[in-house]
């Protein structure tokens, strides 16, 4: 649905997610990250198709299941997974974050620069389609099973305010200005959902 209504924001993204993969990173690694991204995004389709992807790209249910709180796990996910998990968290919540020195350090200590680089592109794509993806593509109903995107989903409302508000958190999120000064300056439409 993203690709048809926003063919040349699809495009985009897409071009970000395609340059991570090139790198070579583990593509399992990547939906792990893409999952808990779509989670702090809060976007149900999002976490729904990622979920999906996750599971055929191997990587274990445990893991999926206990994504949302990965920082108890323990050891159930490997020293790269933490890094590019915390990562995520840190970079996706930058407005809180601010992504700090520490946050970089970590994950430059297991990531190559070129890898942090990818994964930071990969998480920036992911933020944007979530954005884009919580009004545009319908949700997972109530029922719907996990690792299946197309069943149980219902239409979305879209509506001309909910879009601006969507691109306006795009740019920002792709910009990488997340910071409070920028949600200041939003307009009014970005601040309502509209459903």
């Amino acid at each position: 649905e993203v690709k048809r209504a926003l063919p040349t924001y699809y495009a985009a993204i897409s071009a970000m997610d395609e340059a991570a993969e090139s790198t070579g990173l583990d593509h399992g690694l990547l939906e792990l990250v893409h999952v808990r991204v779509s989670q702090l995004n809060g976007c149900a389709y999002c976490v729904h198709s990622h979920t999906a992807a996750a599971r055929e790209a191997g990587v274990a249910d445990d893991k999926l299941v206990t994504l949302v709180a990965w920082q108890e796990a323990g050891d159930m996910y490997t020293e790269q997974e933490r890094a590019a998990l915390a990562w995520a968290d840190s970079v996706t919540l930058m407005a809180q974050t601010h992504v700090p020195d520490e946050d970089f350090d970590a994950v430059s200590a297991v990531f190559s620069r070129d890898d942090v680089v990818a994964l930071t592109a990969s998480i920036a794509a992911t933020r944007a389609s979530s954005v884009a993806c919580m009004k545009v593509i319908p949700r997972p109903s109530e029922g719907a099973r996990a690792g299946s995107v197309s069943d149980g989903l219902e239409e979305p409302s879209l509506t001309l305010p909910a879009l601006v508000g969507a691109a306006y958190v795009c740019s920002v999120a792709v910009a990488g200005s997340g910071h409070g000064a920028a949600s200041a300056a939003r307009p009014a439409s970005a601040t309502r959902v509209v459903t």
